[in-house]
């Protein structure tokens, strides 16, 4: 994401609960938003951004589709206990 520093904040700076809202609601949005792995990635647009320019574009080289992991319930349970918790 482009940035720049100044000595004075950017009126237009969102600040921490609003970057942090909408940061989650990018993750939880379209296939990545769907997918059981994105508390592994954190459902990151950030190649999809710089790509495209679109924050909420899909990751271009994911060929995963959510839901055909043929073991959900055993992933489930794996991701739990390595502590990964749902966005």
């Amino acid at each position: 994401m482009p940035a720049e520093a100044r000595i004075r904040r950017d009126p237009a700076e969102l600040d921490t609960a609003q970057a942090e809202k909408l940061l989650r609601e990018i993750a939880a949005f379209g296939r990545c938003g769907r997918c059981e792995f994105r508390t592994v990635c954190g459902g990151s647009r950030s190649r999809a951004f710089a790509l495209t320019g679109d924050a909420y574009a899909e990751e271009p080289w994911c060929g995963y589709r959510p839901g055909s992991f043929p073991y959900q319930r055993e992933l489930s349970a794996a991701l739990a206990a390595a502590g990964h918790v749902e966005l």
